[in-house]
């Protein structure tokens, strides 16, 4: 789905546009593959936003286990009153197809958690300097953590241009490092090789029109339908 965006547009609300990758890879001649990958848009606006939502689906024949990226909806969620609403589609005049309060919120599957307070514990946390993608600077950490015994390894970039930002990856983590975490990968027992990833990415700090109108007609949504 693409939006046009306006070459002009003055607005006083604290906006973001966001996307939310999550992408499992597999080790193929020495290099790592993306296999499946999930890529969710999220749109902010003051205290309310609203997520896309995709699931990884697995389909089976006799040889083999195959992945899918299978979209699943829109949840939108006012951080205020706690509560969020599922939408199947983008639109103004989209249907409610559910809607709870915040502790029933917690497992709903796909999408961004606006909730998100994971705090991942490290066995060591090293930092190994910046790198440079696409312009934008991180800061890299090496870690590794020891889960039912065995010993992970994982990489993370956190950003210091976004600090105090709502959207970071782990709290504990990004308050340990002093900059929000936005990317996390992890590795092979020998560090050589990604096997998973998950990672924000700010998009620009503008919504188009057409996502505004959503916006408004979800949050009317929200004073006709209250969770009750």
């Amino acid at each position: 789905m693409s939006f046009i965006i306006p070459k002009t547009h003055s607005s006083s609300k604290t906006e973001e546009y966001l996307q939310f990758r999550r992408i499992i890879y597999r080790t193929v001649n020495n290099e790592s593959i993306a296999y499946v990958s999930n890529c969710d848009n999220i749109w902010y606006q003051d205290s309310v936003g609203i997520t896309q939502a995709s699931g990884v689906q697995s389909v089976q024949n006799d040889t083999k286990d195959t992945l899918f990226a299978i979209p699943l909806g829109y949840r939108f969620v006012d951080m205020r009153k706690k509560w969020v609403y599922e939408y199947r589609n983008l639109s103004d005049t989209a249907e409610i197809v559910g809607k709870y309060d915040k502790a029933d919120s917690i497992g709903l599957t796909g999408g961004w958690n606006f909730y998100r307070k994971a705090s991942i514990k490290f066995d060591s946390l090293h930092i190994m300097g910046d790198t440079i993608i696409n312009d934008v600077t991180y800061q890299k950490h090496r870690y590794v953590q020891t889960f039912k015994g065995t010993r992970l390894l994982g990489e993370i970039l956190s950003r210091c241009d976004r600090k105090g930002t709502l959207f970071q990856l782990d709290v504990g983590v990004s308050n340990a490092i002093g900059c929000p975490m936005v990317k996390g990968t992890s590795l092979t027992s020998d560090g050589r090789f990604a096997t998973t990833s998950v990672e924000i990415e700010f998009v620009r700090n503008r919504l188009p029109d057409s996502v505004r109108r959503v916006l408004e007609a979800w949050k009317r949504n929200v004073e006709r339908y209250p969770v009750k």
